[in-house]
């Protein structure tokens, strides 16, 4: 039996679409700003509403040990960890300071809560907190320096990890209701599977992230031919960044399904979104990437189409 095989683009083709992509992900982005200054803000002075108060309670942080245990059971550990050199994520945190642990159940529990304690204090970031490798008091403009640059960390990162979620769980719902919508689809739940027949039948889309022998993947769905099509979503900021969501997570995992269940039992592709670079394209594309795109999810659901016939 001839199975209908996605479509294979020229380098050309390529340099286009990423064009397109790139345009595309400008204007999204443009659209969001406010709703993104919004939420950048309201983390900025909740943060700094938090530094304040951590810094009020610990004499300007000179007794932190002291409130150490009251100090976690509120909570604070999330803002401790950017008043860090450098700023910690929690697995380092869990791993570097050897609690194994971030919940605040565990760290105001006293012996864990010193251990805790001691690891920040070594390693608190005296640029941003000068008074402490002296025993001059801090003026008050070292104080608002200080609550403003821990506070724009926080809200850096928490905003930059809100819009990496936001946009990619945006376009797996995008590509599910495109299928819904333009393809005949129906949404049923999601379930993990080892062999292709446990997985969705013909005209199905599972309505989540689900996992195939042991691989995760976003999109995953019965072609009407009764192959099965798996699609990782994928945002990429910058064309450096585009090596890791594509190449490196996305035809690893791509590889792994075709060796298992072969090219006439699943078909890998992805559905991409944002900046990639054409190399890294055509590589993807050469180690069996099939290449869709979120600003034309047409050429999908044509594809998907044609495997009626």
């Amino acid at each position: 039996m001839m199975f209908a095989q996605p479509r294979s683009f020229t380098r050309e083709e390529l340099e286009a679409a990423a064009a397109r992509a790139g345009d595309h992900f400008k204007c999204m982005r443009a659209e969001s700003e406010s709703s993104t200054a919004e939420y950048y803000n309201s983390v900025f002075d909740q943060a700094y509403s938090e530094v304040e108060y951590i810094l009020s309670s610990t004499d300007q942080l000179r007794n932190l040990a002291d409130m150490a245990t009251q100090l976690f059971e509120e909570g604070c550990l999330d803002t401790l960890r950017y008043m860090e050199r450098p700023t910690l994520s929690a697995d380092d945190f869990k791993k570097l300071s050897e609690t194994n642990t971030d919940a605040k159940g565990k760290l105001s529990q006293p012996e864990t809560a010193v251990m805790a304690m001691d690891y920040l204090r070594r390693n608190l970031n005296t640029r941003l907190f000068p008074w402490l490798d002296s025993d001059v008091a801090p003026a008050d403009s070292d104080l608002i320096a200080a609550k403003c640059a821990v506070a724009a960390l926080v809200a850096d990162q928490k905003t930059k990890t809100m819009l990496r979620n936001k946009q990619s769980h945006a376009q797996e719902e995008a590509v599910r209701a495109a299928l819904v919508n333009d393809a005949g689809y129906t949404k049923v739940a999601a379930h993990d599977f080892r062999m292709l027949a446990e997985g969705p039948k013909p005209g199905e889309v599972f309505h989540k992230e689900t996992s195939i022998d042991g691989v995760k993947a976003d999109v995953v769905f019965g072609l009407y031919d009764g192959r099965v099509m798996a699609l990782e979503c994928k945002v990429s900021n910058t064309a450096v960044n585009s090596y890791k969501r594509l190449n490196h997570e996305t035809v690893d995992k791509i590889v792994k399904w075709n060796n298992m269940f072969g090219s006439n039992g699943i078909v890998g592709g992805c559905v991409l979104q944002g900046v990639f670079a054409v190399d890294n394209l055509v590589s993807a594309q050469q180690a069996g990437v099939a290449m869709f795109w979120s600003a034309n999810l047409k050429e999908l659901t044509d594809y998907v189409l044609s495997t009626k016939q």
